[in-house]
């Protein structure tokens, strides 16, 4: 299953000012950041106006205190 999320407002985690850009998923991962992709998707959402952050995790998540109370919680990990 494939995913195109065109016209995002994409954040990488660097830093650097956000980008309008398609991001395109393939089962569970990312498998391109451009500012276009024409490959058709078995899905398409129009994300424009929208911000996205593909694949980065929140450093500040406080999981090393919570993940033992609640292990079945996989936000706190990925």
């Amino acid at each position: 299953m494939s995913t195109l999320i065109r016209g995002a407002t994409v954040f990488d985690g660097s830093g650097a000012p956000g980008r309008q850009s398609d991001v395109l998923v393939v089962g569970d991962r990312i498998e391109s950041v451009d500012d276009v992709i024409p490959a058709p998707a078995d899905r398409t959402i129009e994300a424009g106006g929208l911000a996205l952050a593909p694949g980065f995790i929140d450093l500040h998540s406080h999981a090393d205190f919570t993940l033992p109370a609640f292990p079945s919680a996989p936000n706190l990990i990925s």
